[in-house]
């Protein structure tokens, strides 16, 4: 191999090597976008794409902010606590029975209610439980995080109680 072949050689190698590290750059560079626009919720590949001018410069890949904390967390709902295990109420009254979702950090913390017997009690959405007609139900809060989790508060309805008035 002639001299003038050798360096031919050498130069073509500083190339490839420059070309390598032009790409290793280029690819952290886009796993870092794509770490940053996903936490974000809108990431655009088209916007995120390196120029060649941007790849050139190393410096302005790390910019020093921690994405090891970016992506939202979802925390699930454990369990469901109510203020009661029972509660009795009369026909025309209404009840509100307090529940607690635990963790209290949870991410999706809302209920479903449900009445076991609708002609007995119904209960509304936000668990305000009507009482309709004597008799006996169960209303369930469903997690809506997981509807594997829920609590249950037994309801009696009992007669209206009609005061006398005594002359």
């Amino acid at each position: 191999m002639t001299k003038r072949q050798r360096i031919k050689r050498q130069r073509l190698i500083k190339q490839m090597a420059i070309v390598a590290v032009i790409f290793l750059i280029t690819a952290i560079m886009l796993m870092i976008l794509s770490l940053k626009s996903c936490s974000s919720g809108d990431f655009d590949m088209a916007e995120s794409t390196p120029s060649l001018e941007s790849v050139s410069d190393a410096s302005k890949f790390n910019s020093g902010e921690d994405v090891s904390n970016a992506l939202p967390l979802r925390i699930s709902v454990e369990r469901i606590s109510l203020n009661a295990n029972t509660v009795t109420i009369s026909v025309g009254e209404k009840n509100s029975p307090v529940a607690t979702v635990y963790p209290e950090n949870a991410t999706d913390k809302s209920l479903i209610w449900t009445s076991s017997d609708v002609s007995v009690a119904t209960v509304d959405s936000n668990g305000n439980i009507s009482a309709v007609a004597e008799g006996s139900c169960v209303v369930t809060a469903y997690s809506n995080d997981n509807k594997n989790i829920s609590a249950q508060i037994n309801v009696t309805v009992t007669a209206k109680v009609e005061e006398k008035i005594l002359i």
